[in-house]
Order: structure tokens, then C-alpha cells, then sequence
């Protein structure tokens, strides 16, 4: 399925978004709490700043081991939330 005007990834913009969505993966925001994308901006930042992405990747690896299910909802959400405060679009399926 290709979503309109949609063009795959390309490698960097990949990166950018994978690091943005374990960023946002470690943050205690909620899907739940619809938060604005200065919200999500800024936890993207804060994470990356803190944790640096080596930790916000091994969280996330640490969870999916907790928790799969609830894990991989999650970086669903953390993947369209990163591409869409980024300004990128979804690649084909």
C-alpha cells in the first residue's frame, strides 16, 4: 500500500526517525495524554540529552524482554509520532 505522495526513507532519515521514536520510547509521555508535538519535541531532546541513544536503546530492548506486547504498541506509537514531528512521510508497505 503507497500513501499518497509517499517516497521511501532514505537512510539518514530512517536513523533520525528510529532514534526519535527510542527517545520518545523512554519518556513518560502516554498516548493516552495526546501530547502536542512541542511536547513530543522536547522529550525527543531531553531523552537524547540525558540518556544519550545507547541507553534509550537499551531501555527499549529491556522492555520489549518485560513486556513485548505492551512494548511493541508502544514503539507504534513512538514510530508515527517521530516521522510525523519530523516532517517525513510513512514509506510504502
Amino acid at each position: 500500500m503507497k500513501l499518497s505522495g509517499a517516497s521511501p526513507m532514505s537512510h539518514p532519515e530512517r536513523l533520525k526517525v528510529e532514534t526519535a521514536a527510542a527517545a520518545l520510547f523512554c519518556s513518560p509521555l502516554q498516548p493516552s495524554e495526546h501530547p502536542s508535538t512541542m511536547a513530543e519535541l522536547n522529550a525527543i531532546e531531553y531523552q537524547l540529552k540525558t540518556r544519550g541513544m545507547a541507553q534509550c536503546v537499551c531501555q527499549v530492548a529491556a522492555e520489549y524482554g518485560e513486556h513485548p506486547y505492551e512494548a511493541a504498541a508502544r514503539m507504534c506509537w513512538c514510530r508515527v509520532e517521530a516521522v510525523r514531528v519530523l516532517g517525513l512521510h510513512l514509506p510504502a508497505a
